[in-house]
């Protein structure tokens, strides 16, 4: 397989993964401003995907370091709650946003200059596999409402199993 053919493979590769993670972001960060916003959410999710990439391979200092859109979706979360919290108003929350950018690099250039990285190395495995496991399930569990389409007020699970009880599902079966 010629190197060529290798590039080709790993792009397409890494697009099929980042592109969807992408899209996702862009609609997490603008549906709570309504339906009607998704779809600027999705095409700001693929301009984010195609100008990310391109900066990424721009800047790349070695060929072992490889960029993910995994952090896009914090991002996405964080402009998402400023929008909710801030009623809408989408300048307001960008210039938020861009403060909490801003501290989050000051912080890791402090972090860095004081070699306080080097800590990540003492957390075992176990730990931080727990931790990222435990993330998910609060994923999962905060976003089983919205995509069973329970009603608004069924934020937990003994709410959403009561809820459950009290539909007629054999009503459905005929």
């Amino acid at each position: 397989m010629g190197f060529l053919a290798q590039e080709l493979t790993a792009g397409v590769t890494t697009a099929g993964v980042a592109l969807p993670m992408c899209v996702s972001s862009g609609v997490l960060a603008l549906s709570p401003l309504g339906a009607d916003r998704v779809a600027e959410g999705a095409l700001a999710g693929v301009i984010a995907a195609i100008v990310g990439g391109v900066v990424a391979s721009a800047f790349q200092r070695s060929c072992f370091v490889t960029t993910m859109p995994s952090n896009s979706l914090i991002q996405a979360s964080l402009l998402g709650s400023l929008l909710v919290a801030l009623d809408g108003n989408t300048t307001q929350a960008l210039l938020a946003f861009v403060g909490y950018v801003m501290l989050t690099g000051l912080w890791m250039m402090l972090i860095g200059a004081t070699g306080l990285a080097r800590i990540v190395k003492l957390a075992p495995h176990p730990v931080v596999a727990g931790f990222v496991s435990g993330v998910g399930i609060l994923v999962i569990k905060s976003q089983t409402p919205m995509l069973s389409q329970f009603p608004p007020g069924a934020a937990s699970w003994r709410r959403i199993s009561a809820w459950r009880r009290s539909q007629d599902f054999h009503s459905v079966l005929r």
